[in-house]
């Protein structure tokens, strides 16, 4: 990727609907990874990261949207890097279905995302928990969503099926990566 550092490129072959978990570390530089695609004799990025790994590390959990060969890109954020590296490529735990778990108003839960959370679908893999409450039309809420160990994100709605109709959202409004949504 153009701007940033030195890169190394490697080729995938992936077949649609497998979950990887891809991960560049380096104590030498910022790692970037990029997931990219030849289409047309064109390569387009198909996923990226730079911190997801923790610290400056990169890590995608992704999961492959069809069948072929893709090119993983090993690079220094900083066009100065250069050192020594690590690319792992790994299948990712099997996940747990989306289960809605009863809360009241007025209580608090607490919980964990991990390897094995259920997923949002879509091209990166996104752990979410979901819970259900009941509410009278006009009622006035504050929901708050805390945690130190990532950015927490809120989303409030009706469930449809086995799908969410959102009515708000929150990424930062509780202070800090903190959600917090006021709504009626």
């Amino acid at each position: 990727i153009s701007g940033m550092g030195p890169f190394h490129t490697y080729r995938l072959d992936a077949r649609e609907g497998e979950r990887l978990v891809l991960t560049l570390r380096s104590g030498a530089f910022d790692a970037y990874l990029t997931v990219m695609r030849a289409v047309s004799g064109i390569h387009e990025v198909v996923a990226n990261d730079d911190d997801g790994g923790g610290g400056s590390d990169a890590r995608l959990r992704w999961t492959v949207p069809a069948t072929g060969a893709y090119i993983l890109v090993a690079q220094s954020l900083d066009p100065d890097g250069r050192g020594g590296y690590t690319l792992t490529v790994e299948a990712a735990k099997p996940t747990r279905p989306a289960a809605a778990q009863p809360i009241r108003i007025g209580e608090t839960k607490q919980g964990a995302l991990t390897e094995e959370s259920s997923l949002v679908d879509g091209e990166r893999d996104i752990f979410h928990d979901l819970y259900a409450f009941d509410a009278r039309r006009g009622q006035e809420l504050l929901i708050t969503l805390a945690s130190d160990e990532f950015d927490a994100f809120l989303a409030v709605g009706h469930l449809r099926g086995t799908s969410i109709e959102t009515l708000a959202e929150d990424d930062d409004g509780g202070g800090s990566t903190n959600a917090r949504l006021r709504i009626t």
